[in-house]
């Protein structure tokens, strides 16, 4: 569609053209780019040709009885708004009896060949004469990620022939043109009584943050369900028995009302039958982020679930919070036969909210508007779509529309930008007689209706596009008087959240000084906006977001996000030596700064003093630890343990204590910690555990124990996930030790007193357990659950060590704690590798895809690199994914497909060595987990390695013949290790890919393994990279598809890794910035980032912003259009070539993440190299920033360049410190580059 767009109002000229009706319009200049498919029928055609004619393109097939499908790479339409295809054809001798498709598309939905077709063969009309076929993709239910398009020709009699003169998505039929008609059934409904609904009972351990505080009740205006505590929430469940059969009526209509509630990636409403197997999202009916939170009264429809609508056994509400409050109420819940019939004004459909104070001067734009609200494919309820009056109401602010047809303003031009003016004395305001100036505004409000596609892109996650977030696909430039100018993402005023929504809705931004004019820029390929009404605040800001604005330090408000605080530093006092005092039947540990406090009977953790700030931070007495048995039947904390010969200092020393406990149950261990302080900030925990029974037993030991700590008013922890969580908000997180929480520390800090409290487990063998911390009210808890493997009679495990630790300033203090203690054991198997370091455009790319010839039978990878290098600007290096695929024994498991798809093995490694020697190094991809069941090992041992399920089955792949093998299973080690071995002889690759490895989230219950049943995978996985990279040349690099547990790092090169994926779908609740502390632990452990896999990027400019600001670089699939959008290519060039260009400093060891800033709610890492210094910047605010941004230490003679807009920058020198001025737009990054 179009790129962008600008609407100017206060402007003083116009320009006009004419409005898009095409989403995208296929003539016979195409005809080149359709390739034949032969491979796609039984009976191809071997004459069949595609031509240009005068009457369109002409595609035959001349022998009867033959066909053939020809193929051309598609272009993304937004199918919610040009939701007909068209395609006006005369066709002689084709089989119309044939029930195949004519058109098919792959919207990169995976659906199935049926669900995507478009026009079937058997409804065309084959006489000779002109006619229209068209298809309603809204009703088909069409993806607009049109990634390839077919046609079909099958003949019934010789020289069959089919010309196409018009192929088109289109906003509109042609005149005289209709869709079959399908008259609706008459509508019909089933309520779910609401006294029904109110037998909700809630479901706490559904959720890890379950609210303490939680309401269900019946009111005068339906169910109330309430939600107590900010980011808490519930889920409540509603079992039927019998189960409902809700075929014939299989939509949910549910009228309700909600305040508070977080637009949560996650169900409103579940609906499942009795025994579900399909993953949960199957059975979401309706989600979070679907409801809207104003208070006032809507409709939500949606359909059950296809699982569900012959067995509906169970139905499940949710709520989460975003405040103290949050709440549902629900009118009434219907099933219905299909969607209502539109029965409102467009008026009825603006958001409501009470009028609201203010000197309002609504604009009259409706001289200007250029499209009808009706053609942007807009889902609302309207009959009407036309104004009924020119003065409205929205969300309590007043606008002026047009009651014409054209009632919206939209981009025009070819190249997407457009403009209005608006004069100054076309204003109608409350006030009696005009203002002096509508300069003087505070604030400017807009009437916007957005069109989006009902699916959001992949890359963004996926699922229903509701609301928009990204200022990259649109934003509000304000254009001031004396000639400066900012970029605002807009406010949505009902819900004071920076968000556009489907459908029509008022926002705002603020009008710092006197504004000439406002632009509206439409980045969002596949959205389109229309403004109906403009309305300026000539009074106090109605939105608290104007603030104030000091040079350099940013303006304060909504558009601000909360930044990390600045921390003192606190004044740690100096060693001295350790006290170790019993005192009132309490023993007392000390050193300089801590001072830990045991309670021997019963054994409890009593109190934590932190010396420096004279504080006990443990608001109340905790049990030191708890444990349970493995089925969990038999439970106890150290409150229910006895002291065993009170307790002695060990050895007789005098910086520790240890006490003896004995278990109250003999399916429990009997308990000895030793509990020791070094002389100034550290004391440690280590525990052993003893079965003194008969039997073999297993347990899960927790310590600590939900620990809870305050240490001041404002403490902020740290939880160093993919993307780290830096945060004083509520929260509850519980990670394995993983590749999802791959670094050993936590840490708890008091930014206005300058101290903190640190964690830190040193583990070097992978225990399993899981890690959490939860946040509730000031409150900030700790805790581990230690997962034992099975213990024999009368012998003992010992937990790996864990400290607690003071340290000065926040969350850095643990981070270099943490790095200190890396630095004891950190040393790679191998050499770290420069060039690979100096990765940064790392391609991936397919024998199908081009690399291989399959007619000449000759191997292209020079020309598929140049192609790469092309398209994205450069090609670091070639990851080759299905190299090992054979015809009839799957991809994966014996990889070698030599004389059978691919030649003999020498010309594979021909190829190879010739890329090489010309710089550009190949990886092969090889699976650590899958083996399929056709390939001679799997046939061999795939029973005896496979990875087994609770049931004792072998796990598949969903719908797959491949099977996932062990990596604790000896037999799977050796021979995988063999397979690397060889296939590096046979190939001469440099590099070698472990896929799936680096999660290490999976769990074996196979009996028959050198492992015990219910066992993580973290050691196999481990052990099996170990020996990979010991069989391995050390010139050769080892990576797998995951960022691994810390401990693993030294025995592989690198890794792919999905933390930008992560933070832009999850962990952006918490974090304003997605920083990767494993980037800054581990700098010479090399990742490529996936942004999406297997799916296209598309425009995700903003995903590929933040990977560039990490200094992390890009794994690349597919090829530019449809995979990546211009605009996301474009970012990526540029992101590419400024790594690449200071690739010494972002390859350094020198780098350091979150290094101080100017501005508020702008972020900066530092890559150090030998001669420059490179700063990555972020502008998490939804605001541009523009100013002094950086400060950085000044060298003499010293120059700096602003890197992103290629430029050099005269800094203000004070001293010996460079004051650096840049201006970066919302959610965008800058580069800085000191050169020495």
């Amino acid at each position: 569609m179009r790129m962008r767009w600008v609407v100017a109002v206060l402007a003083l000229s116009a320009v006009h053209a004419t409005f898009a009706t095409d989403g995208w319009r296929l003539g016979k200049e195409s005809t080149p780019h359709w390739q034949p498919m032969p491979n796609w029928l039984a009976n191809p055609s071997t004459k069949a040709k595609v031509e240009a004619t005068d009457e369109g393109i002409r595609f035959s097939v001349p022998e009867a009885g033959k066909g053939m499908k020809w193929l051309i790479n598609a272009r993304w339409v937004n199918t919610n708004r040009f939701r007909y295809l068209v395609v006006r054809y005369k066709a002689t001798g084709l089989d119309t009896n044939r029930r195949d498709y004519f058109v098919w598309v792959n919207d990169s939905s995976r659906r199935s060949q049926e669900e995507q077709t478009l026009i079937w063969l058997n409804e065309l009309k084959s006489d000779g004469q002109w006619h229209y076929a068209v298809a309603d993709l809204k009703a088909l239910e069409i993806r607009p990620y049109l990634s390839q398009l077919a046609i079909q020709v099958r003949a019934s009699q010789s020289n069959c022939e089919v010309f196409v003169k018009e192929l088109a998505f289109c906003d509109r039929l042609p005149e005289g043109v209709a869709l079959p008609e399908k008259p609706l059934p008459p509508y019909r409904e089933r309520p779910l009584p609401i006294r029904n609904l109110a037998q909700l009972r809630p479901q706490p351990t559904w959720l890890p943050n379950p609210a303490d505080n939680v309401e269900v009740r019946l009111t005068e205006g339906g169910l109330l369900l309430r939600v107590h505590g900010q980011e808490r929430g519930m889920k409540w469940a509603l079992e039927f028995d019998p189960p409902l059969q809700v075929n014939d009526t299989p939509y949910l209509l549910i009228e309700y009302r909600a305040i508070g509630v977080s637009p949560f990636r996650d169900y409103f409403v579940y609906t499942a039958p009795r025994k579900p197997v399909l993953p949960q999202p199957n059975y979401h009916a309706a989600w979070l982020d679907e409801l809207i939170a104003d208070g006032n009264w809507h409709r939500l429809i949606v359909k059950v679930p296809e699982p569900a609508q012959k067995e509906l056994a169970t139905m499940a509400i949710q709520i989460q919070s975003e405040s103290e409050v949050a709440e549902v109420v629900i009118r009434s819940i219907k099933f219905v036969n299909r969607p209502p019939d539109p029965d409102k004004r467009l008026e009825e459909v603006l958001p409501e909210a009470p009028k609201r104070k203010g000197k309002f001067v609504p604009l009259d734009i409706s001289d200007r508007c250029n499209i009808a609200l009706s053609q942007l494919g807009l889902d609302l309820p309207v009959k009407d779509w036309k104004f009924q009056q020119r003065n409205v109401i929205a969300a309590g602010i007043p606008f002026i529309v047009s009651t014409k047809e054209l009632n919206a303003l939209a981009p025009e031009t070819e190249q997407g930008i457009g403009s209005i003016a608006v004069p100054l004395d076309k204003w109608e305001g409350e006030a009696h007689t005009k203002p002096k100036s509508t300069m003087k505004a505070s604030e400017a409000y807009l009437l916007l209706a957005a069109s989006f596609p009902q699916w959001e892109e992949p890359s963004y996650g996926g699922g229903s596009s509701i609301r928009i977030r990204h200022p990259h696909r649109f934003v509000v430039e304000v254009v001031y008087q004396d000639g400066s100018s900012e970029l605002y993402f807009p406010l949505r005023v009902s819900s004071r959240r920076p968000e556009i929504v489907r459908g029509i809705d008022v926002y705002v931004v603020p009008l710092r000084k006197p504004a000439k004019e406002i632009r509206l820029h439409d980045r969002m390929r596949l959205g389109d906006f229309a403004l109906c009404g403009l309305t300026l605040n000539l009074g106090e800001p109605q939105i608290d977001a104007n603030g104030t604005r000091d040079e350099g330090r940013g303006t304060r408000g909504l558009w601000d996000v909360p930044s990390l605080p600045v921390a003192r530093q606190a004044k740690l006092a100096p060693p001295k030596q350790v006290s170790v005092q019993q005192r009132n039947g309490m023993l007392v540990l000390e050193n300089a700064n801590l001072r830990l406090v045991v309670q021997l009977q019963p054994p409890m953790l009593a109190e934590l003093w932190l010396l420096p700030t004279k504080r006990n931070i443990l608001p109340k007495p905790m049990p030191l630890f708890s444990v349970q048995s493995w089925d969990g039947k038999v439970q106890a904390t150290s409150a229910d343990y006895q002291v065993q010969n009170g307790w002695d200092t060990g050895q007789g020393t005098r910086d520790m204590f240890v006490l003896h406990l004995n278990a109250p149950n003999p399916s429990l261990p009997d308990v000895r910690i030793v509990l020791r302080m070094d002389e100034a900030t550290t004391f440690e925990m280590r525990v052993v555990l003893h079965n003194k029974s008969q039997q073999t037993q297993r347990w899960r030991f927790r310590l600590p124990d939900r620990w809870g700590f305050r240490i001041g008013e404002n403490d902020f922890y740290a939880y160093p996930l993919r993307t780290a969580i830096i945060s004083d908000r509520e929260i509850s997180l519980r990670y394995r030790y993983s590749g999802w929480l791959h670094l050993q520390f936590l840490d708890l800090s008091a930014p206005e007193l300058g101290i903190g409290l640190g964690l830190l487990t040193k583990d070097l063998t992978g225990f399993d357990r899981h890690v959490e911390l939860r946040r509730k009210g000031k409150v900030t808890h700790f805790s581990i659950s230690w997962h034992c493997d099975p213990v024999n009679p009368s012998e003992s495990v010992e937990l790996p060590p864990v400290e607690l630790f003071v340290h000065s300033g926040d969350w850095r203090g643990a981070f270099e704690r943490y790095k200190a203690w890396v630095r004891t054991w950190y040393q790679p198997l191998a050499p770290r590798k420069e060039w690979f370091r100096k990765v940064f455009a790392f391609r991936q790319d397919y024998i199908a895809a081009g690399l291989f010839d399959f007619a000449t039978k000759t191997y292209r990878f020079a020309e598929r690199v140049q192609f790469a290098r092309e398209a994205f600007g450069a090609c670091d290096y070639l990851h080759i994914f299905d190299w090992g695929a054979t015809l009839h024994r799957g991809r994966t498991g014996d990889y070698d497909p030599w004389n059978e798809r691919l030649t003999n093995s020498d010309e594979f490694k021909a190829a190879v060595t010739n890329l090489q020697g010309a710089g550009v190094p190949v990886g092969l991809y090889i699976e650590g987990y899958l083996v399929d069941e056709r390939s001679r090992v799997g046939r061999a041992n795939g029973r005896n390695w496979a990875l087994r399920r609770p049931d004792g089955s072998i796990a598949y792949w969903p719908d797959s013949t491949e099977f996932f093998m062990c990596p604790g299973a000896k037999g799977w080690q050796d021979y995988l290790v063999g397979v690397y071995q060889r296939v590096r002889e046979e190939t001469g690759a440099l590099g070698f890919y472990i896929d799936q490895f680096g999660f290490c989230d999976r769990t074996c219950f196979a009996h028959a393994h050198d492992h015990p049943p219910d066992w993580h995978v973290l050691p196999g996985e481990g052990q099996l990279t170990r020996k990979v990279r010991q069989a391995l040349p050390p010139e050769c690099v080892v990576y797998t598809e995951n960022f691994p547990p810390d401990i693993h790092t030294v025995l592989q090169d690198g890794s792919f890794d999905y933390a930008i994926n992560y933070f832009q779908t999850t962990a952006y609740r918490w974090m304003p910035v997605p920083v990767r502390l494993g980037r800054f632990a581990f700098p010479d452990f090399k990742v490529l980032q996936i942004i999406v896999c297997d799916l296209p990027v598309g425009t995700n400019e903003e995903a590929i912003r933040q990977v560039f600001f990490n200094g992390d670089g890009f794994w690349i699939q597919g090829e530019p259009d449809p995979w990546w959008q211009p605009e996301a290519l474009s970012v990526l060039r540029k992101c590419i070539a400024i790594l690449r260009e200071h690739a010494d400093a972002f390859a350094s060891d020198r780098c350091e993440p979150l290094v101080p800033t100017l501005v508020g709610g702008v972020f900066a890492n530092k890559f150090e190299g030998e001669s420059k210094t490179v700063w990555t910047l972020y502008n998490a605010n939804w605001r541009s920033v523009s100013g002094e941004v950086l400060a950085v230490p000044h060298e003499k003679g010293a120059r700096y360049f602003d890197a992103w807009n290629g430029k050099e920058i005269k800094p203000r020198i004070v001293g010996k410190t460079a004051y650096l001025r840049l201006t970066v737009e919302p959610h965008g990054v800058g580069c800085v580059v000191q050169v020495r």
